[in-house]
């Protein structure tokens, strides 16, 4: 449910920046359970939850894939 819908209404609602929504874009890391955006409007963050198994692996993929579209 985490994911369900979340990544078609983010543009949409005005809930994120470039940056925000490539981050949501890249947040399926290997082990992610889902990613969807939060904040009440304030430009927003994203959150993933990533089993715990996975959680190093996931983090090191987001931060190499994330920095090769905002180096």
């Amino acid at each position: 449910m985490i994911a369900s819908g979340n990544g078609k209404l983010g543009p949409f609602l005005s809930n994120g920046c470039d940056p925000l929504i490539q981050l949501y874009g890249i947040l399926m890391a290997p082990g992610a359970f889902g990613a969807r955006f939060s904040g009440a409007g304030f430009r927003g963050c994203c959150v993933a939850l990533v089993d715990a198994e996975h959680g190093a692996e996931a983090a090191s993929f987001v931060r190499r894939e994330y920095l090769k579209l905002q180096p």
